[in-house]
């Protein structure tokens, strides 16, 4: 468990949210439930400031960054504000974590109104620590306020979620994250390239342009059809996209060929011309393919995404999905 460092913000697709999260009396337990990428921590340490701020702004509803509390959460040395997330050698929060956290919950503030903790991303309690959770859920202390935020709420215990207050953040509208980006001076064109390479969530569409991820990702998709052609050979390409994913430190190749996979299938399904010029330059390579064939292939690049962090040999399992991407 740590304290938690600076003042949150709410972004334009969450102000929905925000209004209601405003009102006189909030829950002692609430989940901020939103798609991955759209900030939902953010929201978090927004609402933690504003429920130990002494001066609320009463335009906005946020926190108003010059009082004394404000500025110790913003320097992350705030003794009443906590955050609970896995630890820097862990992938889970466990059950030790939390007792450790429920007994910082029992204590009387120490000079806030109120005591607040953070869990994120929540559903990385494992069981045991999820059920050490549930009676501080559900009697929680009359000034301590708990927020659960997760991108995955479903997989959260029910017995965790019947005992928070939800409240769900819708997936942002295109018009709204390119206007957001808009602001930030991105161009037009790369605005719309990278709304659609991530899928419309909005921090990933940043990320796209701030990490310079479109001609990254345009590039894969020319090898990808050089390969179906017989101009790049497979064991060519399986080396580059290991290099590649070396640099980028994740698996984005994997998780690009799934997504253009997954639109081609949606666009047969449909029978509608997808949106994604390189999923439909792909489809056209090889539309003498089944759909049971693309939904195999599909599966395949989900299984390598998932295989990052196992001892599995990435360029061999990129050869292995090449040839079958080849094979007529």
């Amino acid at each position: 468990m740590s304290q938690v460092t600076g003042m949150g913000q709410v972004y334009p697709w969450q102000q929905a949210v925000w209004q209601q999260l405003q009102q006189p009396r909030l829950p002692h337990a609430i989940m901020l439930a939103s798609p991955a990428h759209s900030g939902v921590e953010e929201l978090a340490g927004a609402l933690a400031g504003r429920l130990i701020c002494t001066e609320i702004q009463s335009d906005t509803g946020l926190a108003c960054g010059q009082c004394r509390n404000c500025k110790l959460l913003a320097a992350g040395s705030h003794p009443d504000v906590f955050s609970l997330s896995p630890a820097a050698d862990s992938k889970v929060i466990k059950v030790d974590q939390v007792r450790d956290f429920v007994r910082q919950m029992t204590l009387t503030p120490g000079i806030a109104r109120n005591k607040v903790a953070i869990i994120w991303p929540a559903e990385k309690m494992n069981l045991a620590a999820a059920n050490a959770l549930l009676k501080t859920l559900e009697e929680p202390a009359g000034d301590a306020y708990i927020i659960l935020a997760s991108c995955e709420p479903a997989s959260l215990l029910a017995t965790i979620r019947s005992r928070c207050q939800k409240y769900t953040l819708a997936v942002a509208e295109a018009q709204i994250v390119d206007t957001w980006l808009e602001a930030q001076d991105y161009p037009a064109e790369q605005r719309q390239s990278a709304i659609l390479a991530a899928r419309g969530l909005p921090l990933s569409a940043l990320e796209y342009l701030q990490q310079e991820l479109l001609p990254v990702r345009r590039s894969v998709g020319v090898a990808l059809l050089k390969s179906a052609r017989g101009q790049l050979g497979a064991n060519q390409v399986a080396t580059e996209w290991v290099k590649l994913g070396t640099e980028l430190g994740r698996p984005l190749v994997w998780l690009w060929l799934s997504q253009w996979l997954q639109d081609i299938i949606r666009s047969r399904v449909s029978k509608q011309a997808g949106s994604d010029p390189i999923a439909t330059a792909v489809s056209d390579t090889r539309p003498e393919y089944s759909l049971d064939k693309v939904i195999h292939l599909q599966k395949l690049a989900v299984a390598g995404y998932r295989s990052q962090d196992t001892a599995l040999r990435q360029d061999l399992l990129f050869q292995q999905w090449l040839l079958q991407w080849v094979q007529e």
